[in-house]
């Protein structure tokens, strides 16, 4: 999810070394792609980093390259850039307020970010309160806490600014989780119900009642990046990066099926203000 400038060090050598097997060859972009139905464009951006090429491509560009002994390696390398694991608290190289600036970066860069969160109120969409108890619950370190609150009210600026567009499939389960005190969910409520009013906020709400159109194992944030689509899921204790098209696939799939199932428009504002009502009444 980082700018492209910003390219993890995985990613920048199979680019170069990609480049230098085809170079190697004596072939044009044009003419080294022509086997396979891989256009000059798609040649390129492999090159330079943009696309993240499966692992099949990669043994058929060393096969093409004449280096059918490097396949296997610069496959394992090519599955190696495109899952990224990184787990919460502990020993880490980065802070979550730097996560969610890469988070940031990634939903600038993308065109749509849908979201499915089956557990919680999306980050996106948290209130300051609430977005600091979730993280304190983490057990992060007490001095990352404020910083990482910080950075993730800031990517909320992406939620009014033109050019992108987000759709968010919650449950009903993620609605009614509580991490902190009434006033604190009463707040959180009136946050989703202004930002479902927004122009490019889609907002859409599975409730207990309607028959489970997807596994509710974890949530996930697709960012639709023009030739860099990637998704982020989060679990416990750790969250996974995925650039594969497998990846992408299974979770588009499971966006499309939640989105279809959900309550839409008023239908899923009523809901939300329902259940504001009933905390009201507790």
């Amino acid at each position: 999810m980082m700018p492209r400038q910003h390219l993890s060090a995985d990613r920048r050598r199979l680019a170069v070394r990609l480049k230098e097997l085809r170079e190697n060859s004596g072939l044009s972009a044009e003419k080294f792609g022509e086997p396979h139905g891989w256009s000059q464009g798609k040649v390129s951006k492999i090159e330079n980093g943009r696309t993240v090429p499966s692992p099949e491509d990669v043994e058929a560009w060393a096969v093409a390259a004449g280096h059918p002994e490097l396949a296997a390696e610069y496959a394992a390398l090519a599955e190696a850039v495109a899952t990224q694991t990184r787990a919460y608290g502990g020993r880490r190289r980065d802070t979550l307020a730097a996560r969610a600036e890469e988070a940031g970066t990634a939903e600038a860069l993308a065109t749509v970010v849908r979201v499915f969160q089956p557990a919680m109120i999306p980050g996106l969409l948290q209130t300051a309160d609430y977005a600091r108890r979730v993280i304190a619950l983490l057990d992060v370190p007490e001095e990352e806490i404020a910083p990482a609150v910080n950075a993730r009210m800031q990517r909320q600026d992406a939620l009014y600014q033109p050019g992108r567009h987000f759709e968010f499939a919650l449950t009903e389960g993620a609605l009614r989780w509580r991490p902190g005190s009434t006033e604190m969910m009463n707040a959180q409520y009136d946050r989703l119900l202004r930002a479902a009013g927004t122009a490019s906020v889609s907002l859409r709400v599975l409730p207990f009642a309607v028959e489970a159109p997807t596994f509710y194992d974890s949530g996930f944030t697709l960012y639709e990046i023009p030739d860099d689509p990637t998704v982020l899921v989060e679990g416990t204790p750790r969250e996974q990066v995925y650039r594969g098209e497998h990846e992408l696939d299974v979770c588009r799939t499971a966006f499309a099926r939640a989105w279809d199932a959900a309550l839409v428009g008023d239908d899923a504002l009523s809901m939300i203000g329902n259940l504001q009502r009933q905390l009201a009444a507790s």
